[in-house]
Parts: structure tokens; sequence; C-alpha cells
């Protein structure tokens, strides 16, 4: 009976409601160790530039919710209490005990420096599930070089290293796309909205 309850609780953390699967389990556990490895990993890369961007996302929306989609140690959420006191900003991590229920719809969706740490296979199913979540806004960062850091399978951190244009296909498939720029030499941002005619579910 123990085993079956673990196995359900890691299910309902790694696969979504309308069948998307976010993680697989052998992953999700190799990021858990680095998580407790590791203190510097999952940390906010890019941090004036996003918690900037951010905030004049909320300014221009009133967006009054905001998720964290692969929040890592919660640097975002640390910041926005200060910054944003009237926003409910919710995480999701499946790597990070405590935060690795799937979440809530937002007004805005951030996902910064997450997509390079998606399995390969699944990111089509981690961008439609994205998609799902985002009311109104969706803004990312990802990584187009390597990490310093190594999985404990050896592999480096950034396991899906892809141009540009791959991953601008992959968003422009299920938002508008009102920015897509570089962020200095290693970087990409995306700075999206819900199609019209889909609102946020």
């Amino acid at each position: 009976m123990f085993n079956a309850a673990r196995i359900l609780i890691a299910s309902m953390s790694t696969r979504t409601l309308s069948g998307q699967k976010v993680i697989t389990e052998d992953y999700r556990k190799m990021l858990a160790d680095l998580h407790a490895s590791s203190p510097q990993f999952g940390e906010l890369p890019n941090k004036e530039f996003v918690l900037e961007g951010l905030g004049s996302l909320i300014g221009s929306t009133n967006a009054k919710t905001l998720l964290d989609y692969g929040c890592g140690k919660g640097v975002l959420k640390q910041h926005a209490a200060a910054l944003w006191p009237d926003v409910e900003v919710f995480e999701y991590d499946p790597a990070i005990p405590g935060k690795d229920t799937l979440p809530q719809p937002a007004d805005i969706v951030a996902c910064i420096d997450v997509m390079e740490h998606i399995e390969q296979e699944l990111v089509d199913d981690v961008m439609d599930y994205l998609a799902v979540l985002t009311k109104h806004v969706f803004f990312t960062t990802i990584a187009l070089s390597p990490a310093f850091k190594t999985l404990p399978d050896g592999r480096n951190a950034h396991i899906t290293l892809m141009p540009p244009d791959w991953w601008f296909a992959k968003i422009q498939a299920r938002f508008t796309v009102h920015k897509f720029k570089p962020l200095g030499k290693h970087w990409v941002y995306a700075l999206c909205t819900k199609p019209a005619g889909e609102p946020g579910r």
C-alpha cells in the first residue's frame, strides 16, 4: 500500500489531468538529487532583467496571479513578496518537495531558465500544458548553451539545447509572440499572449 501511494503521488505531480506528461520519474529523481546537493542549482538567472520585465507586465496588465513554472529554489517568489505584494504567486517544480503539486492557471506564467531542462520528447507536452496554464501572458527565458552543472548520470544539466528558431516554432504554435529576442550571448527570451479566442482555463 505504501509503495502504491508513492507511485500515485508521483504520477499526480508529473502528468496533467488532460494527459500531458511533464517529466519522467527517473529524471525527476535526478533533478531532486541535484537540487539537494547543489544550493546554487535552481536560482534565478538574469534576475534583474526578469524582475524588471515581470514588474512591467504586472503593471500593464493589472495581473493578480503569477505562476513560476519550474520555480527551483523559489527566488522569484521571495522577491515578489516585496515588489508586488498584491500579486498572488504560485510555484511549481516537480523536483522540489512541497512545490511538486500540479499548479492552477495564472494571469502571467513565468518559465525562467526551465525549457532547456525539459526532456526533449516531452517539450511539446510541457508547452501544451503551459498554454493551458496561461490566462493572459507567457514570459520565458531559455538557455542556449551548456550549464556548469551535470546530472548524476553524467549528462549536462541543460539536456535540451536547441537553436532559437526551434524554440520559436514551439512557442509560436501555441501563443501570439510579441517579442522573441536574444538575452546576452547565451539566452533568448519570449513575451507572448494567449491567441484570440483561447481564454485561459
